[in-house]
């Protein structure tokens, strides 16, 4: 009786303090757990025909079970929830961040970047999550006119003019470096052991900013000991892509990185990349000043755009000019080099380090390679061929390799929108498989990923997860010497590229540049998985890290010079 009596004086205590608002928030709370038991708070329920994964709790969804799952392996992860549906579309449901479709079928993608292009953006949560690296107007996080501005500008370098007077001439000058650097390396011992996809990033790194900024950083020279000094901007970036892409499904990372080791790391990234990209607009604006002030002098009629171009001999104008056209604010024009390094830079190196994997286990299509060039370029010379921009659809299986390649571990792995406006998504026809109609409602989120796309039989057929560069050649265009042509396929399936009015500005650089020293390289070297005992500190085959991009985890191999 006297427990009794003493929990009542207790309960009335209570509620003689708080009246009847903890009866009110404790009826609440059931309410909600009643009306949100299998998803997070805020969200819509589960859509008919969409798979959703069995592992929520009340209110809070599928927030645990993506935090525990965390994203070292996230493209596997969205791939096992797409085996796991029956049509290929995934829902979940996260505490914060609201809910995720993953669509990762070429009929839905047309949908979501084409038929209801107006009614998808990046919208805040791309523009909250990158944009202390991109900024909010960049042309990767932009919508609207913002963008259609930013796109409008840049396209102007990617001209064909642009390829042939200037483009070329600074991707033959950089495989130079490349080659000449390989040699010095072989010259004594006739093989040497370097992390490859170090000297693919350096590489386009360097190019990239000649030919987009007429800046030359020096990352990549002759000397081999230039792989010794480390590119700072590289580091910075890549650490910076890294904690972009963690806070995918983490609403408050905004708060935790306030204090978190990851958060102070991240300043820290961020600072060292808008120094170096800073340091490449005041070069310029230093050099528009002093040619200003030169024609001042001379009397000549005077214009507020930068004259590096004209002093590397080149026609026409780059990237900087271009957007110094419509602004010379600094910190605009910082959102644009950096907007652009991370496609110029990150997209074809990744590429080329997933390539030369293939290769080493595909070695048989090498012979494929050199034959075909030889036919079709002549005798290779000692410094290895410089493919002429024009020449680049007159290798097809060389094209074929490096697209196959690109299919199996595509440089964008996924991507996503934010739905503004109710959508039916219809899927595009043809549909063979019969896929339903999927409701996404504004504030929904819509996303797919090409890496999972790529391992769908429904898409790429019963062999989708093996490399077969010969899915790219078409035995109906066959010339008369017996080489066959490049085979496309719609840009909703050969995704790689993305689509639509968003289609990859720069895709017939970034597959110029590949060619270009696989046709350089390829020829002159044997290229090998470096041993343990060599020092290799990558796992056969190797692991994709965790990015915004697909980068593979460093590794070594061994060159070793071919016998002419």
């Amino acid at each position: 009786m006297l427990t009794l009596s003493t929990s009542s004086s207790s309960l009335a205590a209570i509620l003689d303090r708080t009246g009847i608002l903890l009866p009110l928030a404790g009826l609440s709370l059931l309410v909600l757990v009643f009306i949100y038991h299998d998803r997070a708070l805020g969200t819509r329920s589960r859509r008919a025909g969409v798979y959703f994964p069995p592992k929520t709790l009340p209110l809070l969804g599928h927030t645990i079970w993506m935090l525990k799952k965390g994203m070292d392996r996230e493209q596997h992860q969205i791939f096992e929830l797409t085996k796991a549906s029956k049509n290929g579309c995934a829902q979940l449901s996260v505490l914060g961040a609201g809910t995720f479709f993953f669509l990762s079928r070429p009929e839905y993608i047309e949908g979501i970047q084409k038929t209801y292009f107006e009614n998808f953006e990046k919208g805040d949560f791309f523009q909250s999550r990158f944009g202390d690296v991109l900024g909010h107007n960049g042309i990767f996080v932009s919508d609207g006119h913002t963008w259609k501005t930013a796109r409008k500008t840049a396209s102007h370098i990617f001209s064909a003019a642009q390829f042939r007077n200037w483009v070329q001439v600074v991707v033959h000058q950089e495989l130079d470096s490349v080659v000449s650097l390989l040699n010095n390396l072989t010259l004594r011992g006739n093989e040497a052991v370097i992390t490859l996809p170090e000297l693919f990033f350096r590489y386009t790194l360097n190019s990239f900013s000649r030919m987009a900024f007429s800046s030359d950083i020096g990352c990549l020279t002759k000397d081999p000991a230039c792989l010794d000094t480390p590119v700072e901007f590289a580091l910075a970036f890549d650490y910076a892509q890294q904690v972009i892409n963690s806070r995918s499904f983490d609403p408050i990372f905004k708060q935790t990185e306030l204090f978190s080791a990851q958060g102070k790391n991240m300043r820290k990234a961020v600072a060292s990349i808008q120094t170096f990209a800073g340091g490449i607009i005041d070069d310029r604006l230093r050099a528009v000043q002093r040619e200003k002030k030169a024609n001042q002098d001379q009397g000549q009629a005077t214009r507020a755009t930068g004259t590096i171009a004209q002093l590397a001999k080149k026609d026409g104008k780059d990237l900087l000019d271009l957007f110094m056209e419509t602004t010379q604010d600094r910190e605009e024009l910082l959102i644009v080099v950096l907007n652009f390094l991370i496609a110029g830079r990150d997209t074809t190196a990744q590429l080329l380090s997933w390539f030369f994997y293939e290769m080493m286990a595909h070695p048989e299509h090498l012979d494929g390679i050199r034959r075909e060039l030889t036919e079709v370029l002549g005798e290779c010379p000692e410094e290895g061929y410089r493919l002429p921009y024009d020449r680049l659809r007159d290798v097809p299986y060389t094209f074929a390799c490096i697209t196959e390649a690109l299919r199996l571990h595509p440089s964008v792995p996924k991507n996503g929108k934010r739905c503004v406006k109710d959508t039916l998504i219809v899927p595009s026809k043809p549909n063979p498989t019969n896929l339903p109609p999927i409701q996404i409602y504004k504030g929904e989120m819509a996303g797919w990923s090409d890496w999972v796309m790529a391992r769908l039989p429904e898409v790429w057929g019963a062999d989708c997860e093996e490399y077969r560069p010969s899915r790219f050649l078409d035995s109906a265009t066959e010339d008369e010497e017996g080489r066959m042509g490049t085979k496309q396929y719609s840009q909703w399936q050969q995704h790689m590229f993305n689509g639509g009015p968003r289609l990859c500005l720069g895709m017939n650089l970034a597959n110029f540049e590949a060619l270009s020293i696989v046709a350089a390289i390829v020829p002159l070297f044997d290229v090998h998985w470096a041993r343990a005992d060599q020092g290799q500190t990558a796992s056969w085959p190797p692991k994709y890290l965790a990015s915004v991009t697909l980068p593979s985890e460093p590794y070594q191999v061994e060159f070793r010079r071919r016998a002419r």
